[in-house]
């Protein structure tokens, strides 16, 4: 399943929730879909695998968080599956994976020190 497909089944499964959901990924805003106060995030996870949700894109919720949702679509089109993560799960279940790049360039220019 394409992520434009996935885009289309949330929308129509909002509207039958009497919600009224507009697409905003465009706006690169750290979720997909503005469905009255959800923030709803789409994830394929075809493989039942971990998500990685971006942190650049979790921090530009600050306190919007508590309307952040993850939904999560399985299987094929013709027999779509959706998980719904809810704000509460989500804050209770992510670890916050970092990483610091320390460029190699930068290094060289540090004075080195004698050890024998």
């Amino acid at each position: 399943m394409d992520k434009k497909k996935a885009i289309e089944l949330v929308l129509d499964y909002e509207k039958k929730q009497g919600r009224n959901p507009q697409t905003v990924n465009k706006f690169r805003n750290g979720y997909d879909i503005k469905s009255g106060d959800r923030l709803i995030e789409i994830k394929i996870n075809e493989r039942d695998s971990d998500l990685l949700v971006s942190f650049k894109g979790f921090k530009k919720l600050g306190k919007n968080v508590v309307n952040y949702y993850i939904y999560v679509l399985n299987g094929d089109e013709e027999k779509p599956k959706l998980k719904i993560l809810e704000p509460e799960f989500i804050l209770r279940n992510f670890n916050l994976l970092t990483l610091v790049k320390i460029k190699s360039d930068s290094i060289k220019k540090v004075g080195e020190i004698n050890l024998t």
